[in-house]
């Protein structure tokens, strides 16, 4: 079992440096997109590869917002990366939830996630990452859908995420992250995420929010009253600080302003995650120096 997020902060009395990388490691360690969905072994190692270079206090043990949709029937272009390319196609039928975790992708990403909470433990967190119900909703039914279907969707959906959550949680992971790729307006919306803060809380690990697009205070807080621990979202409040994956790429100096900058504006302890996921061109040189920024 990996140790909690919560837990690990508490030990080491410090602010935290968990950059989102993925498809940046499987491309360090020259492990290609139709290995990674294969071999459990290879993605496991290459993920540990990179943590270990960069030291960073978590690892991302799968990262793609249309996994999901993928698994029940959405027709997902990719390039060599994995990185999806135009727009896919919605599933032509919503999906039976029952038979999701059946399916031989989650069965392998839950294999991952389980190979690196046996090999992490005690010494840094694995984070589990699924997709927001209104996003995998979204994909399910296609931009143009009408509203009751769109409703339709997002009840499938919250059960397929929801068993997701529990299922990473039984492998042992130390923080759940949920990727919400649709904008939020109203705290209504908030209630969306109520399936996985449920798991979390029950399995008493952190629940982070990865939202692409900003939100209203008022959002921000009745996610918060959801269960959600952490909100990186742009300008959000709270203590997460996401670098923007500009910064990855720069030279290490660029980034001694922003941290001064974060350090002010937030309260500690902080968690640093990337904007996203780490670009395949981060330079692993500044990924190096970033984390020492963070931890001294």
């Amino acid at each position: 079992m990996s140790i909690p997020l919560n837990r690990l902060q508490a030990r080491l009395e410090r602010d935290l440096y968990v950059p989102l990388f993925f498809r940046a490691a499987l491309h360090a360690a020259q492990v290609s997109w139709q290995s990674a969905v294969s071999d459990a072994e290879a993605v496991t190692s290459a993920l540990r590869r990179m943590q270990r270079l960069i030291q960073a206090d978590g690892v991302v043990s799968w990262f793609d917002s249309w996994f999901e949709a993928e698994v029940v029937g959405a027709r997902v272009e990719r390039d060599a990366h994995g990185r999806v390319m135009g727009t896919p196609l919605a599933p032509q039928r919503l999906p039976h939830s029952a038979r999701f975790l059946e399916a031989p992708p989650v069965r392998h990403v839950l294999d991952v996630a389980r190979r690196l909470c046996d090999a992490t433990r005690e010494q840094s967190t694995v984070i589990a990452a699924v997709s927001g119900v209104r996003t995998l909703a979204a994909h399910m039914v296609g931009p143009r859908a009408p509203d009751s279907a769109y409703a339709t969707a997002q009840e499938a959906a919250s059960d397929i995420i929801g068993a997701l959550a529990r299922s990473y949680g039984e492998s042992g992971v130390g923080a759940i992250a949920v990727i919400e790729e649709t904008a939020m307006a109203d705290p209504i919306d908030a209630r969306s995420f109520a399936p996985v803060a449920e798991v979390a809380r029950k399995l008493d690990v952190p629940m982070i929010l990865l939202s692409r697009h900003p939100m209203p205070p008022s959002v921000e807080s009745a996610i918060r009253a959801v269960g959600v621990s952490h909100v990186a979202a742009p300008g959000g409040r709270g203590s997460v600080c996401a670098i923007p994956a500009t910064m990855l790429r720069a030279a290490p100096s660029a980034s001694e302003g922003w941290f001064k900058l974060q350090r002010q504006a937030k309260p500690a302890p902080r968690l640093f995650l990337s904007e996203g996921e780490v670009p395949l061109d981060a330079s692993t040189e500044t990924l190096i120096a970033l984390r020492e920024r963070v931890v001294t």
